[in-house]
């Protein structure tokens, strides 16, 4: 608990394994309630404050200068009430956040509709910019949720290399993205271009929900 203290973890938190990639086991998560429930975490791991986020979770797909936004199912929220009666929820992260899930555990109540925050391209932006900038990566996806009641913005989970389901024209950016880079190698000058963020349902950026199937305009 002085661990907990420490960083500021606060219960419901959610316990995930270090693997992030390349095992089932990686999707193996749970979240935990009280200080008895953290015998089920199986060490070494990854505790987090869990952020009631609507159950709205946005996966960006990046290739290079151009993303792609996707809305998935996700947790729903959880308050410090439910520490008292709730015991430790285990989950898969997969099965939870997968295209079309009805998992329990991502229904909201009619009263919570309302706190659901839209989202905002330009800081999508910026997470984008900021996450190449850190990792130096050219493909890679980055998990985000946006908390209800702050409406910040919290980057739950980065990926390389992520699956790309759903990403418009991925093959196509994959290899222009494969030939700038062999010209850049080759000292061959490339002129970068600003992020893609056009909105229309044939271009490369922008936001796509699994249910509603159409793009904010923001």
């Amino acid at each position: 608990m002085n661990l907990f203290r420490e960083n500021q973890i606060k219960f419901p938190c959610v316990c995930k394994p270090l693997i992030a990639q390349g095992s089932s086991n990686a999707h193996k998560m749970m979240v935990i309630f009280n200080e008895k429930g953290l015998l089920d975490c199986q060490p070494p791991c990854l505790v987090q404050n869990l952020i009631n986020h609507n159950a709205i979770l946005y996966k960006v797909f990046i290739i290079d200068d151009h993303f792609h936004i996707i809305e998935r199912p996700s947790l729903k929220n959880f308050y410090p009430k439910d520490s008292e009666l709730m015991n430790t929820i285990f989950f898969s992260s997969h099965d939870i956040s997968k295209s079309g899930s009805n998992s329990k555990w991502s229904v909201i109540l009619k009263e919570e509709q309302s706190f659901t925050v839209k989202p905002k391209l330009e800081i999508f932006e910026k997470i984008v910019k900021k996450v190449e900038q850190i990792f130096g990566l050219f493909l890679v996806g980055v998990d985000v949720v946006i908390e209800n009641h702050t409406e910040k913005y919290a980057i739950i989970d980065v990926n390389v290399f992520p699956g790309y389901d759903g990403y418009p024209n991925f093959f196509n950016h994959l290899v222009n993205t494969i030939k700038k880079l062999l010209k850049e190698k080759r000292g061959i000058k490339y002129d970068k271009s600003p992020l893609k963020k056009s909105l229309s349902s044939d271009l490369d950026s922008g936001f796509e929900s699994d249910e509603k199937k159409k793009q904010y305009l923001l």
